[in-house]
């Protein structure tokens, strides 16, 4: 199709073209989008999402409470986890209501005092 003059568009899908233009974001458009938007397919963020709020939650008010899966944090609060957890490495004076002091590693060299009952056979090397 060849026209001789640029076209005048009036309605385009029953919608007035030139107000449908104003609400057009371009590619490449640099500013602040308004009112509500839904994207019907998965949404690729590539850079800095730095949003107030992500449904309704102020995110400022979520970093604090929010743990990470590769940062450093202090967790002040007290958590259960339902699942088993993996752990390089665990610091902790007692695990499962055991002192970590009162245990001797089978892999290090250790110093036992006191009386020591021991339930089984016991082999002595070196």
């Amino acid at each position: 199709v060849h026209f001789n003059q640029a076209p005048s568009l009036g309605l385009v899908n029953l919608k007035d073209w030139t107000t449908h233009l104003t609400n057009v974001v371009t590619y490449d458009y640099d500013g602040a989008i308004q009112g509500t938007k839904t994207f019907l397919q998965p949404l690729d963020i590539k850079e800095n999402f730095d949003p107030a709020t992500i449904n309704g939650l102020s995110v400022a008010d979520l970093v604090a409470r929010i743990l990470t899966k590769s940062t450093d944090q202090t967790i002040l609060g007290h958590y259960t986890f339902s699942n088993s957890i993996s752990a390089v490495d665990v610091s902790a004076s007692i695990i499962d209501g055991i002192a970590m002091s009162d245990l001797v590693l089978t892999d290090a060299d250790a110093y036992m005092s006191g009386t020591v009952t021991f339930t089984q056979n016991v082999t002595f090397l070196g």
